[in-house]
């Protein structure tokens, strides 16, 4: 008796596991679905939206006639936005160039402008 009670929990045990599977797969796909939904992006293309937008801002920290200035990037299916001041029209180009370099950048659009400071 206690050899079938035993394989009858087994088979509890398993029928809750597979449902625990099944509620998982739900909720990715769920979750997947919904940054889709949301965003009108995959998640795919929204982490390397991600990626580009903080490659570009490490750029410019590297750099040193960019790295003290405020320049604000925004990355949407490859395309960068580029917003804030700068001190020159070359440290714009320059902003826009070192942009444009960076794997997976579709096209920049700067909304930069130049101020004497």
């Amino acid at each position: 008796m206690k050899e079938i009670q035993n394989k009858g929990r087994m088979i509890v045990e398993r029928k809750g596991s597979i449902y625990l599977f099944v509620f998982f797969i739900l909720a990715l796909t769920f979750v997947v679905s919904g940054c889709t939904y949301l965003t009108g992006s995959t998640l795919g293309e929204n982490i390397d939206d991600s990626t580009i937008t903080t490659e570009v801002k490490a750029k410019y920290t590297v750099d040193s006639s960019l790295s003290s200035l405020t320049i604000g990037v925004k990355t949407y299916l490859g395309q960068v936005t580029l917003t804030g001041s700068v001190r020159t029209k070359e440290q714009e180009k320059l902003a826009v160039d070192i942009a444009q370099r960076v794997k997976g950048v579709k096209g920049v659009t700067s909304h930069i402008t130049v101020r004497d400071y």
